[in-house]
């Protein structure tokens, strides 16, 4: 699942960032776009798995709900070159090269005062060097809900998430778009914004209902953003760790394997233009993993705040 952000900000008449409580923002995290293989030391071979973290969209959160009838649309590109994974046990495996790029589409809308639309459409071209080549597909759907419980100084926003299986987890060779199950994610989210300093921090909490057998997840968030003028960077740190802790799987290192945790730290600079377009790009990388991939990654956005 994973995610790309835009901050709680307003624009004040000298054309610099402050912060308000009138305007929501944009928090939505479209990074960790990654692939995950499955190796099987015995035979010697490499099968192909796909997981978009957060994104699926790994790290969104939303303290900050949408006023009614107004909403943020972007178009993300994530891409990642991985010729290395961390197994189950969290060492580097060396694998073949392989290059995954994820086409998004984003949208959070106002259905009233208090409650956002989220929906999220991936579009995934995956390339393994060598056999089985390059496929591209449709990827796993998100789409969910927001309410804000309180929106005064302090913002708390209750949500949940729901993974709808529309990727393609069937492709001969290994190649994957999705992980053919349903997920139910409820979360909560907290956040403030200060107007002496143009500062936010926000947390999220979330914990994810999986199907098919497969252990729940436990996810944790906590951003930290800083503007100047029209500028914004954000820092973040994200966390996923499995409930209960599943046992060792020796032969399973992909990232739709059972068992994937991480610590996730990352960046993120955005550009406002002309009061209602955002450039956005960011990296994030894995500090502490187990069947995940091990590399950089890196995400471009335009978006556009209606």
């Amino acid at each position: 699942m994973n995610r790309l952000t835009i901050p709680p900000w307003g624009r004040s008449k000298n054309n610099t960032f402050f912060f308000t409580d009138e305007e929501s923002p944009s928090l939505e995290t479209e990074f960790f776009n990654s692939i995950g293989l499955y190796f099987k030391k015995k035979f010697r071979m490499m099968l192909f798995a796909f997981l978009f973290c957060f994104l699926r969209p790994l790290l969104w959160s939303q303290a900050w709900v949408e006023p009614q009838h107004h909403g943020y649309l972007k178009l993300g590109l994530s891409k990642i070159n991985v010729s290395s994974l961390h197994d189950y046990e969290g060492q580097s495996v060396a694998v073949s090269k392989y290059t995954d790029r994820v086409n998004s589409l984003y949208l959070q809308h106002g259905i009233t005062s208090r409650m956002t639309l989220l929906l999220y459409i991936p579009y995934q071209s995956l390339v393994l060097e060598g056999s089985p080549g390059s496929y591209a597909h449709l990827g796993d759907i998100l789409t969910g809900m927001v309410y804000g419980f309180l929106q005064q100084q302090w913002k708390i926003s209750g949500g949940i998430l729901l993974g709808i299986p529309s990727g393609d987890s069937a492709k001969s060779g290994g190649l994957r778009t999705g992980d053919n199950e349903w997920n139910i994610e409820p979360r909560v989210n907290l956040g403030r914004s200060w107007q002496a300093v143009p500062l936010f921090l926000e947390g999220m909490v979330a914990y994810n209902f999986r199907t098919r057998g497969n252990e729940n997840e436990l996810k944790s968030l906590l951003k930290l953003g800083l503007s100047w003028k029209s500028l914004i960077a954000i820092g973040f740190i994200d966390i996923k760790q499995p409930l209960p802790a599943p046992p060792d799987y020796p032969t399973a290192t992909g990232l739709y394997a059972r068992g994937q945790s991480w610590i996730a730290p990352g960046g993120e600079l955005i550009l406002q233009l002309f009061n209602k377009f955002y450039l956005s790009a960011a990296t994030a990388t894995i500090l502490k993993a187990k069947n995940v991939a091990a590399g950089k990654n890196f995400s471009a956005g335009v978006g556009y705040r209606y």
